[in-house]
């Protein structure tokens, strides 16, 4: 999957050190904890599929902004 979607070593290397236990070269200082690692790989995911999360939304998931702030912003990036 990772080469076929020309996701860079590095990148798959942080996305799969947990669950391959192995940290070592772009997973070298890859916090070895569960969630960080599913987050990591969730976010190698979206960038190889190309769904990145914009600022907006990543905004909205983390409770950082409402549903109501998220919709003020993007109708200003529209203006």
């Amino acid at each position: 999957y990772f080469v076929n979607h020309k996701v860079p070593p590095t990148d798959a290397a942080r996305a799969t050190a947990y669950l391959f236990k192995v940290p070592e070269g772009g997973a070298k200082g890859v916090d070895p904890g569960f969630f960080y690692q599913m987050k990591e790989l969730e976010k190698v995911m979206q960038k190889a599929s190309g769904k990145e999360e914009d600022l907006i939304q990543k905004g909205l998931r983390k409770g950082i902004i409402s549903e109501e702030q998220a919709n003020a912003l993007r109708a200003l990036s529209t203006m």
